[in-house]
């Protein structure tokens, strides 16, 4: 989870000019009790959803002096039309960025409308998401390793009733998704990036556990660079 705002942490109110990776790093040892938390109140407006806050809180830490910043992380919101989501998150980096674990488990409950035919209909939707993904260091830069995912979900009317039929096959889904992950990441810092490169290559395939079958394969490619114009000035694209 990622969060933006003001930053609590445990010496007080962090002023504009730090940022998450100098909080990480002021602690000269390494471990999981050398960390630093973190808390984000983060107000919002969609036409999705409406307007409510998100509350996001974590730890970070370092596990050694050659490996990433590792956290554990919690969120929640609510908007004014009921919708609301919890969830929790991990991302472990150890020996020297050898190895990399990340997980995720949300819950959400959310109210939209679904445009049909031109026509607003009012849903409600519900459910649970697993992600995780392990990665091993086969160079300094680059990593490789396996993503797993899955999804239950339940569609409905938000007032009751039946589901249009265009909808009703998706009212129930269960569903698995597996993949191979690689990555390059030559940047200098994890959380604020002063120059280097990040490339995130995923391949996976989906199938139906339950519901109407579902089955797919899909790849992607997201690559990132990162250029210091000054002090405090980095350029990403």
């Amino acid at each position: 989870m990622g969060f933006t705002g003001p930053v609590l942490s445990e010496s007080g109110l962090e002023t504009s000019s730090n940022t998450l990776s100098d909080v990480a790093n002021d602690e000269t040892d390494f471990g999981f009790r050398n960390g630093s938390f973190l808390f984000a109140p983060i107000p919002f407006k969609t036409p999705t959803i409406g307007a409510g806050l998100a509350l996001g809180g974590g730890y970070l830490f370092e596990m050694d002096a050659g490996s990433d910043t590792s956290s554990l992380a919690a969120g929640a919101l609510y908007s004014d039309n009921g919708s609301f989501a919890y969830g929790l998150s991990g991302d472990l980096s150890w020996d020297s960025n050898r190895w990399k674990l990340s997980a995720t488990l949300a819950h959400a409950d959310a109210i939209y409308d679904l445009f049909v035919g031109g026509t607003p209909v009012g849903l409600q939707q519900e459910g649970y998401v697993f992600t995780s993904t392990l990665l091993y260091g086969l160079s300094e830069n680059f990593s490789l390793g396996g993503k797993v995912r899955y999804l239950d979900t339940t569609i409905g009317l938000a007032d009751g009733g039946a589901l249009p039929p265009d909808l009703d096959d998706d009212s129930e889904l269960k569903l698995w998704n597996m993949g191979l992950v690689a990555q390059y990441d030559s940047r200098d810092d994890d959380l604020y990036p002063r120059g280097g490169y990040f490339v995130d290559f995923e391949l996976s395939a989906g199938t139906t556990v339950e519901g109407t079958s579902r089955e797919y394969a899909r790849g992607f490619v997201n690559a990132a660079g990162y250029w210091l114009m000054a002090e405090r000035t980095v350029l990403a694209g």
